[in-house]
């Protein structure tokens, strides 16, 4: 991809930066501005390209996996859905010869990288907006595999709100369909366990055991840095990863308390299927009061002084009656 360059229908507008399995730069079509996506890998085979027939094969069905992921959400949401309107997925996707592209609208973002700026009424808007777009994954049966705090972008809306913009799914994969061992990218900061697990060849961990739990893991270490600037602690000279740090029970999730600590670590539990599912997160946030959430992060106020216990994170089980709307695969 170069400066100038015309691909398919889009002109490429600026320098192509390098970014996590490919290039990426802004390119205009039709009188908008796109964000445009190289993907380095699969490459699809070419008819008199080098290679026996054996690998051509295999490059082949590596293509169509790839494919299969990225057409699954075009085709599974729709923009008239709630929460869709922050969830940025792709208006195309394609291949140009052995290369394949994706554009995307473009998302910019505002002086916020996270929620520590911000008064808890904003804040929660945020996590909303964000939790209602990985709502929509999830339903989809696809898992974003690498939800991070450079993926959520916070952008203002036309009414002076902020909300949460989900980016990039170029990690993800269909429920129980992850790309193989060696081929899974995200951020080692928040594995989940069994994703780990899965990457170093544990024989005990299968794909089909990577659903959306793993997501709901990466929630718990993402929220407690969007609201705290930084991952719950855990003794780096001991673990390498958060998850290393769950499975021994070691993950401490400071400058938080009450119910949203409980629900913290309750995200981040060793067991995927004990996690909570996105519908009971989102409900939990919904009938959080401003108020409530600001003794959540402030360290003066115990939580018995709101008057809820925090190590009964209500509505895990029964959020807003909404247990069981969304299952998980």
């Amino acid at each position: 991809m170069k400066l100038g360059e015309t691909i398919k229908d889009y002109k490429v507008l600026t320098e192509p930066q390098s970014a996590a399995q490919g290039q990426w730069a802004l390119a205009s079509r039709g009188g908008r501005v796109y964000f445009l996506k190289m993907f380095l890998s699969p490459k699809f085979p070419q008819a008199g390209g080098p290679g026996s027939e054996a690998i051509k094969q295999r490059k082949m069905a590596e293509c169509a996996a790839f494919e299969h992921r990225n057409r699954h959400l075009h085709t599974s949401i729709n923009s008239g859905q709630l929460g869709a309107g922050n969830l940025v997925v792709a208006t195309e996707f394609f291949r140009v010869g052995s290369t394949y592209y994706k554009a995307t609208d473009v998302v910019v973002g505002s002086r916020h990288t996270d929620l520590t700026g911000m008064n808890p009424h904003q804040a929660l808007v945020v996590v909303r907006t964000m939790l209602l777009s990985i709502r929509l994954l999830h339903q989809a049966g696809f898992v974003h595999g690498d939800l991070k705090p450079e993926n959520i972008v916070i952008q203002e809306s036309q009414t002076g709100l902020f909300v949460g913009k989900v980016i990039d799914y170029d990690d993800g994969y269909i429920v129980g369909l992850p790309p193989g061992r060696d081929e899974v990218v995200g951020d080692q900061r928040f594995y989940s366990p069994e994703l780990m697990m899965y990457i170093k060849g544990n024989p005990h961990v299968t794909g089909e055991m990577l659903t959306t739990a793993s997501d709901m893991f990466a929630l718990g270490l993402l929220l407690h840095m969007l609201f705290t600037g930084r991952l719950p602690h855990f003794d780096r000279s001991e673990f390498s990863w958060a998850a290393e740090a769950a499975i021994r029970e070691s993950l401490t999730f400071d400058g938080v308390s009450g119910p949203l600590k409980a629900w913290l670590e309750s995200l981040t539990q060793i067991d995927a299927q004990m996690r909570p599912l996105i519908d009971d997160l989102l409900y939990f946030f919904v009938d959080l009061t401003p108020d409530e959430l600001a003794a959540c992060l402030s360290d003066a106020r115990s939580p018995e002084s709101i008057g809820i216990r925090p190590s009964a994170p209500t509505g895990i089980t029964n959020s807003g009656g909404l247990k069981g709307t969304l299952k998980r695969p």
